[in-house]
């Protein structure tokens, strides 16, 4: 596994055809031994190091990959980060809008129900912009933070039935406008979540 790790690093500075390769190269030989467990994890390296090297086609395939192995072994603590790294690559690919969202949706959606808040928060950096952010949450330090990054609303659990209809009538009077991407205010908490590696799309 080390020299999947490595094989990772060497392509940080900009992946190439050789890089690629090696990448590959040390995932199979991994795969040979007869291991399978964090295979998903290295499949989602080798995936985006092809969405950095801007081969959509081939990075998807990766994914793919990577979700059916998870699926085999039951092994689906990295199946947010996967569907994310799709959704970059489907924009990437130049594939329209509402597909990419479909699975960056997924990827929150996964990434919520296992209570991975790096991985949660990865997925809501890639659809800033996109759309209208409601933070739903048991800590209350981040609130103001929040709201001057353009946060609809900041729900603390748990809510009170009156207090979720307010947050969905500030809602509906947000839609008229477009979503902020809250860049700083997500960047923040991933800091503070400890959620460096794989970084979404610029």
């Amino acid at each position: 596994w080390a020299a999947v790790l490595v094989a990772y690093a060497q392509t940080l500075d900009g992946p190439d055809a050789t890089g690629l390769a090696r990448l590959r190269s040390a995932i199979e030989d991994f795969k040979a031994t007869g291991a399978r467990i964090r295979l998903p994890y290295y499949l989602a390296l080798l995936a985006d190091a092809h969405l950095r090297a801007g081969d959509a086609a081939a990075g998807l395939g990766v994914v793919e990959e990577g979700l059916s192995r998870g699926r085999e072994t039951n092994e689906r603590w990295w199946d947010a980060e996967l569907h994310r790294l799709r959704a970059e690559l489907l924009l990437t690919g130049g594939a329209g809008a509402a597909e990419a969202e479909a699975a960056l949706r997924r990827a929150l959606e996964i990434a919520r129900g296992q209570q991975a808040r790096s991985l949660e928060l990865r997925a809501a950096r890639a659809l800033a912009g996109q759309v209208h952010v409601v933070f739903v949450t048991a800590p209350d330090q981040y609130a103001i933070i929040a709201f001057e990054q353009g946060a609809v609303d900041y729900l603390l659990k748990p809510a009170e039935p009156e207090r979720v209809a307010l947050t969905c009538q500030r809602l509906r009077a947000r839609l008229k406008q477009e979503p902020d991407p809250m860049h700083d205010l997500l960047a923040q908490l991933s800091q503070r979540l400890g959620a460096g590696g794989l970084k979404p799309r610029a």
